[in-house]
């Protein structure tokens, strides 16, 4: 190991020559200009970029504010569902009342049997006349026998309703013409009714 000598005339044992320590420095200088090019073309670089590319609070910010929309669209969708289901409920009460007139009349007892046969019957209605035909397959469940309709109370899709007021005094409508006819009535005896 060489030895030199300090400001204070001491002699001192190092691990490096002067030569040595030279050429590490010069390494070092060399090193340290590559990092700082490195350094310059990384800020080129990012300079490049704005802050959208990397701003990731207002990614996030975004991100929450459509997951809220969304929340909210779900909401309304159910809130609809919910009114569909309300307004299904009592388009199928109403049918199911008329359907029960229609086939039992008064009699409750033979009215709540047909209803659960109806339950019973797995198939999906939509329409009005769908749930015609399930409600006739019930009551045949119930009964054993086809439903024996009333002519009068099922013309013309009235279920039982009064004639239109609105024909002349003495002359028939064309709701009551149409019944005489399904009765076998000749238009001769219409006409002088």
């Amino acid at each position: 190991m060489p030895i030199y000598t300090n400001e204070a005339g001491e002699e001192i044992e190092v691990d490096k020559t002067i030569e040595e320590i030279q050429a590490s420095s010069k390494e070092v200088s060399e090193a340290n200009a590559t990092l700082i090019e490195e350094k310059g073309e990384l800020e080129t670089k990012l300079a490049g970029f704005s802050d959208k590319d990397y701003n990731f609070k207002a990614v996030l910010a975004k991100k929450e504010k459509g997951e809220e929309a969304l929340t909210q669209s779900e909401e309304m969708v159910l809130s609809l569902k919910g009114q569909i289901d309300t307004l299904n409920n009592n388009i199928n009460s109403g049918r199911m009342s008329r359907g029960l007139r229609r086939l039992v009349g008064s009699d409750e007892e033979l009215g709540k049997k047909v209803k659960e046969n109806f339950d019973k019957i797995n198939v999906e209605t939509t329409t009005e006349e769908e749930y015609q035909n399930k409600m006739d397959q019930a009551y045949k469940m119930t009964t054993g026998s086809n439903p024996n309709l009333n002519p009068l109370n099922v013309s013309n899709g009235t279920n039982g309703s009064a004639p239109n007021p609105g024909s002349k005094p003495g002359k028939l409508s064309e709701e009551a013409k149409s019944v005489g006819k399904s009765l076998g009535l000749t238009d001769e005896e219409l006409e002088k009714a």
